[in-house]
């Protein structure tokens, strides 16, 4: 099997596990507890999360654009996560 977006599928475990991402990423805002990690993100962003992790987890992947997903996955997503993960490595302030 190849690599890259020829072999993002549907029924591919690439697929599947990048609709396990946006789902666990839209986590994040659904709770107290990662607020503090995820404050900078903009609302345009949790809220096109949250309709990604609706359409994945509720609507299935009949009505995923598969080409959003793989271009939010692959470049748009990463930043965010690499700031998540930065934030969660700070020391916390008093």
């Amino acid at each position: 099997m190849g690599s890259g977006r020829s072999a993002f599928q549907r029924t591919s475990p690439s697929y599947a596990s990048g609709s396990m991402a946006i789902i666990r990423a839209a986590a994040l805002f659904e709770t107290d507890e990662f607020a503090p990690f995820v404050t900078n993100t903009p609302a345009e962003v949790v809220a096109a999360l949250r309709t990604m992790r609706n359409i994945a987890s509720h609507s299935g992947y009949r009505a995923m654009n598969d080409e959003r997903l793989w271009v939010t996955l692959t470049t748009e997503l990463p930043p965010y996560i690499a700031d998540w993960r930065r934030a969660g490595e700070k020391p916390p302030s008093d």
